[in-house]
């Protein structure tokens, strides 16, 4: 997909046009077509926050289609052009056009303002995403040209950082929607590297030998299991940050999760394809970080695995150590991410000397209980870290909800017999999401600042709104990437 920027536009197949509410029309298409938009402007379009308004019409020869977008009247966020403006997107989409010009001086926000604009910016591609699976015959609607049509000259640098968010959404969601029987830890562990080449970071892949050398013994355990799909350690490297000191992303990479011997149900079961999505946001992140050419140093690590049932798997009951020296006594085998999390963790630590570490995972089902279908859920040991969180959320549009890191509840997580135990009991403790991030956050080493996000609200799409497709959202690739660009001026 090419996306440009041009003072003018005559040859495209559909027009979105943003308006203000009550405001008048002030750019021109063509003639012909500019007096049907008045006319809908004046009659049955208002111009309200998401509303559209659609036509198909003659120009010259040929049919042109007309999207008006309403943008209300109030102050505009980048969540709300985020969420509001998809939808135009979507229409030009099913329509079937392959270039879309956009009208941005029609609302001056959208050309003076770089966070709207790039949030605009991002939806063609991610609109344009379609999940089609393995279909014989799959549907290809996608856009070929955009063409965002503005007399401002201020805005390639925001335009070329919303192609290399959305394109590292897309990644993270092409990731996470393949099958178990598409992708294994090994591969995941080849498209890392295979991304690396092409963007520009360097990848490290650790075998099982490997792994066992360095004593990840709680991450060996979930993977005992799966015999034919050996784990692999993935290390990517991005290191054009001088001295600065580096930043840590960890993501899940649960490539498959049955559940091991505390076994899901098979509608629970049904979807865990998608544990990586952590991994899959991780690696979607590094993309863009590379591409952008920050002057940071990005440090990403996922223990890739899959969580199987076999004569020799980890069983709730089991005493297991960690790479940290912890031992940690198994209540629940479906409580697996956490304990791979764990190794890779002070993995980050003591092997990649980070002194940032966010950790985001597809960890609890308790998540969305706790703060709805919208937003991921957040734990935090350090206010500024927190701040740089929600600034990023803010720029990204992906939503971060904080718990309280409630020392008062870490005796759910202790026990007799071990350092911690991977599980409180749930029904006579509850704050089953806080307690998952709390066990990571007791691997967190010499009070470096962390924070744990808890994507499992967000990460898979049913019913998609019209930003994503079905199945995957690619949540957390563009929202670790501004976090990275907000520590980095701090690191």
């Amino acid at each position: 997909m090419n996306h440009i920027i041009s003072k003018s536009c005559t040859d495209a197949q559909a027009y979105i046009v943003p308006f203000r509410a009550g405001s008048p029309r002030s750019v021109s298409i063509a003639p012909e077509i500019d007096a049907a938009v008045d006319l809908a402007i004046n009659g049955s379009f208002g111009g309200n926050l998401g509303e559209t308004y659609a036509m198909t019409l003659p120009a010259g020869d040929k049919l042109t289609s007309i999207i008006l977008l309403g943008l209300g009247a109030d102050r505009l966020s980048v969540r709300d052009i985020h969420t509001k403006a998809a939808p135009a997107f979507k229409q030009a989409k099913q329509l079937g056009a392959k270039h879309v010009a956009v009208m941005l001086d029609q609302v001056s926000e959208l050309s003076e303002s770089a966070e709207l604009f790039g949030a605009l910016a991002r939806l063609p591609q991610l609109v344009g995403y379609t999940n089609s699976g393995l279909k014989s015959n799959p549907e290809n609607k996608n856009f070929e040209q955009i063409t965002f049509v503005t007399a401002a000259d201020t805005l390639d640098a925001a335009l070329s950082e919303a192609v290399a968010t959305a394109r590292g959404t897309v990644i993270a969601r092409r990731l996470c929607n393949l099958r178990s029987n598409e992708q294994t830890p090994q591969s995941l562990a080849e498209d890392a590297a295979a991304l690396g080449k092409e963007y520009g970071f360097d990848v490290q892949l650790f075998d099982k030998a490997a792994i066992e050398e360095l004593g990840m013994e709680s991450f060996l355990s979930v993977a005992r299991g799966a015999h034919n799909t050996p784990p692999v350690l993935i290390v990517m490297r991005y290191l054009n940050g001088g001295d600065s000191p580096r930043i840590g992303l960890v993501g899940k990479g649960i490539v498959y999760d049955s559940g091991g011997y505390s076994i899901k149900t098979t509608p629970g079961m049904k979807n865990m394809f998608d544990d990586m999505g952590g991994a899959a946001a991780v690696i979607g992140a590094m993309t863009a970080v590379a591409d952008q050419k920050l002057k940071a140093n990005v440090i990403g690590v996922i223990a890739a695995c899959e969580n199987k049932i076999a004569a020799d798997a980890y069983v709730p009951g089991d005493i297991i150590g960690s790479m940290s020296g912890k031992t940690i006594e198994v209540i629940s085998a479906d409580a697996e991410g956490r304990l791979t999390l764990a190794d890779a963790v002070t993995y980050i630590q003591r092997k990649e000397s980070c002194r940032f570490v966010a950790d985001i995972a597809t960890l609890t089902g308790s998540a969305k209980t706790a703060v709805g279908k919208y937003s991921a859920a957040v734990l935090t040991n350090n206010e500024e870290l927190y701040a740089s969180a929600r600034e990023a959320s803010r720029l990204s549009a992906e939503k971060i909800w904080r718990l309280d890191n409630d020392r008062e509840m870490l005796p759910c997580i202790k026990t007799p017999v071990a350092d911690l135990k991977n599980a409180g009991n749930a029904t006579v403790d509850g704050g089953g999401c806080m307690l998952g991030g709390m066990f990571v956050g007791e691997f967190i080493e010499n009070d470096i600042p962390w924070i744990h996000i808890d994507m499992a609200p967000v990460n898979f799409r049913t019913e998609p709104p019209a930003y994503c497709a079905y199945g995957a959202t690619g949540y957390g690739a563009s929202l670790l990437y501004h976090l990275v660009k907000q520590l980095k001026g701090n690191a």
